[in-house]
């Protein structure tokens, strides 16, 4: 019986939370800070380790950004500061897995553009809130506070990791290049900012 009620609530505490997360349903669930935070990461691996199809594992790591996103809303402003970098990072690393794993997979390339848009919507929304919330004095100590938290990335070796740039930005510089009678493949893969793949579906006026 008491073998019972720990399975029990070992399910309740660290599976139910992952099922949320990767489900349709996308729940903030554990927060960073909290005991359990860790066990909530490792299941998460677990769950990406035993997904074998590339889409379904981009649609796991799509869920998955969502997630931090909902996570770093849900805190109060000293932890912000204190975690925004490390969350900011694993959603970055998030979506670059993402994005390989639509690229590598063998279905239409509609549905890849349909899955790379909803890529950028994820990518946009993170993005742009960043500021919102920080004060200009706790831009600093994110960035201060990302290279402690670097080493909490789940590391993909395929993965190349690259600078981390509001879409808004890109999109001015998108609209530069246009303006000039550049394409994504002369303007903005120049400056590593993204594909031409990338460009195109985000922005869609340089191809």
């Amino acid at each position: 019986m008491k073998y019972g009620f720990i399975v029990i609530l070992f399910v309740l505490i660290f599976i139910m939370p992952v099922s949320y997360a990767v489900g349709d349903r996308v729940d903030a669930g554990v927060l960073p800070g909290d005991i359990f935070y860790a066990f909530d990461l490792f299941f998460e691996r677990v769950h990406l380790l035993f997904t074998f199809s590339s889409i379904d594992k981009a649609e796991i790591l799509i869920s998955l950004a969502n997630e931090r996103e909902l996570e770093l809303n849900a805190l109060d402003s000293d932890d912000k500061v204190r975690f925004s970098a490390g969350l900011i990072i694993k959603q970055n690393n998030y979506i670059e897995q993402a994005k390989i794993n639509i690229n590598k997979s063998d279905i239409d390339d509609s549905l890849k553009n349909k899955y790379l848009q909803e890529i950028y919507v994820v990518d946009s929304s993170f993005g742009s809130g960043i500021n919102g919330f920080l004060d200009d004095d706790d831009v600093g100590d994110v960035a201060n506070n990302r290279s402690q938290q670097s080493s909490e990335l789940i590391e993909a070796p395929e993965v190349i990791k690259k600078p981390i740039v509001k879409l808004s930005e890109l999109q001015e510089t998108a609209c530069n290049a246009a303006e000039r009678g550049n394409t994504c493949d002369t303007r903005l893969s120049d400056l590593g900012l993204v594909t031409k793949d990338e460009c195109c579906v985000a922005l869609g006026m340089c191809c």
